[in-house]
């Protein structure tokens, strides 16, 4: 949980509720719950084993009495292992701040502490996805990066691509003169993409998705610069003259501006099909150290907290998703060293920290169109 310091005046004011608040009120619309797997995980170095599909009946292998049945087939396994990586932010405040402080601005700067504790998480997926075609901070499950052209998984008999390479680049700009043109050439993509999804096979080599990919579990994941051509195509009634036929094509188009929004980067213009129609996401969230409710109510009394005023619906789970955060200050002066610090220096530090790490998951489930390399 947040931990701030003792000094009486600060606590007085409830800083710690204030903080909590912030952490779940004042954060952006996040996305990338919607793309992920969440695991709760309690050490520095963790893994995951799973098992594989059950076999398939033969319609070419009749059984006819008194003969024996096909042999037992064991189970797949697989295993991906990750690292719970720390991360750090902190900034100095002067101590004159909180002298002359006549307007709540120190109570602002902690509501904005928090705010970016908790939009971390989005970052850090967005940056985790544009690492996607490489292995520097995880593999998938079969060892190869999140995007490849080579993933191939226990019996399968072929490998197969979650790299798609677009058709789409105008130079970073389009119009009414132009849209029509680039609206097919992402409709073309789409069609690609989504055939290649339809053609994945699990570990015995039968189909992974269904015979049709329902258009309520697709979504589309963009930068800011493809998000109005994405929603033109999907969302229109009409392309030029033509009646839409890929209206609602997708459940929702998706952008962030975590991902590129600058004409010139190489990736500004590349967008992810993501089908979130199973419990095994694109990618894993793993969200160290989920504390128990007798642990937060230990330093949290749920009942007072929600007397804070716009904060009556806070819920255990809320609350729980704090566990990887820690927002500490030396307000008090706690220890030898801070208060030396605060009275030779005049300042109070102020320090963020999460904890956790996002890595790649299903990748059945995710295609990256790649619009750069057709520059």
């Amino acid at each position: 949980m947040p931990i701030l310091g003792s000094d009486r005046p600060i606590t007085q004011k409830r800083v710690r509720g204030f903080l909590a608040k912030s952490f779940i009120t004042l954060r952006r619309k996040l996305a990338y719950p919607m793309f992920v797997e969440v695991r709760d995980s309690y050490s520095e170095w963790d893994f995951a084993a799973m098992v594989g599909s059950p076999p398939q009946m033969d319609p070419a292998d009749e059984v006819e009495d008194g003969t024996d049945s096909p042999p037992a087939a064991d189970f797949y396994d697989f295993e991906t292992s990750w690292k719970n990586r720390l991360y750090k932010m902190k900034f100095w405040m002067r101590r004159a701040l909180f002298e002359f402080d006549q307007t709540g601005q120190i109570f602002t700067m902690l509501h904005s502490a928090a705010a970016r504790m908790a939009n971390f998480p989005d970052k850090l997926f967005f940056h985790r996805l544009r690492e996607g075609t490489g292995t520097t901070y995880g593999a998938a499950y079969d060892t190869k990066a999140l995007f490849a052209t080579n993933h191939i998984v226990g019996n399968a008999s072929a490998e197969f691509s979650n790299l798609l390479t677009g058709t789409l680049f105008d130079g970073g700009s389009w119009s009414n003169t132009n849209r029509d043109a680039l609206a097919q050439r992402i409709i073309n993509d789409f069609t690609t993409a989504k055939g290649l999804m339809l053609s994945y096979r699990d570990d015995r080599g039968e189909p992974f998705h269904l015979n049709t990919l329902n258009s309520q579990n697709l979504v589309i994941l963009c930068g800011p610069l493809m998000e109005d051509i994405l929603r033109y195509v999907f969302e229109a009634e009409r392309i030029g003259a033509t009646t839409n036929i890929m209206r609602g094509g997708v459940q929702s188009v998706v952008t962030s501006n975590y991902l590129p929004s600058v004409p010139t980067d190489a990736e500004a213009f590349d967008w992810y099909l993501c089908y979130l129609g199973e419990r095994n996401r694109p990618l894993v969230y793993s969200r160290f150290r989920q504390r128990r409710d007798s642990e937060i109510q230990d330093k949290f009394n749920l009942s007072e907290f929600k007397k804070i005023e716009g904060f009556e619906d806070t819920s255990m789970e809320d609350l729980r998703e704090l566990s990887s955060i820690m927002l500490e200050t030396n307000l008090g002066a706690q220890g030898t060293r801070a208060q030396v610090d605060v009275m030779q220096n005049e300042r109070f530090m102020v320090a963020g920290r999460w904890r956790g790490e996002v890595f790649p998951g299903e990748f059945r489930n995710i295609i990256k169109v790649n619009n750069a390399a057709s520059s």
